[in-house]
């Protein structure tokens, strides 16, 4: 069973967007993709906490999406996106009602908390600030209902 996110650009205008780097959906890092498989209104699954020690951020994690285009923040064209690991691993163990939870936020205090922990040019920091000033802020979330018989 597998659960995909897509991003649909309903706008007028390309909008800035990255899709899951490591460290996103655990929350160490933004943007996050958080995520969550919820039974009986409990959460019973969750991404694992990954190391602290997440890679560099890069130009090429950013991704200009056009007006009326979709974006899968899993698999954005070779920037290095990454599964969401709740999702993709979780098997229910019962038949019933799960909810696959994902909050997705670009709401940083700071622009570096994009940045990765090791590796991180100094020579990129500009464009990387840039860059990220482009990415609309804000919080979503989305939940899909998923029946197993």
């Amino acid at each position: 069973m597998g659960v995909n996110a897509d991003w649909q650009n309903v706008s007028d205008t390309g909008v800035w967007i990255v899709g899951v780097l490591d460290g996103s959906e655990a929350g160490i890092r933004f943007p996050h993709y958080r995520t969550a498989v919820l039974f009986g209104g409990h959460v019973i699954a969750e991404p694992w906490v990954e190391d602290p020690l997440v890679g560099p951020l890069l130009e090429s994690h950013f991704c200009l999406l056009p007006p009326g285009e979709g974006f899968d923040p899993t698999d954005s064209g070779g920037a290095a996106s990454l599964p969401l690991t709740a999702f993709a691993q979780f098997r229910p163990a019962e038949r019933g009602r799960y909810q696959y939870r994902l909050t997705f936020s670009t709401e940083s205090a700071h622009p570096e908390q994009w940045f990765g922990r090791f590796g991180q040019r100094d020579d990129e920091h500009d464009l990387l600030l840039d860059l990220i000033s482009r990415v609309p802020r804000g919080i979503l979330t989305a939940t899909a209902d998923v029946t197993v018989c």
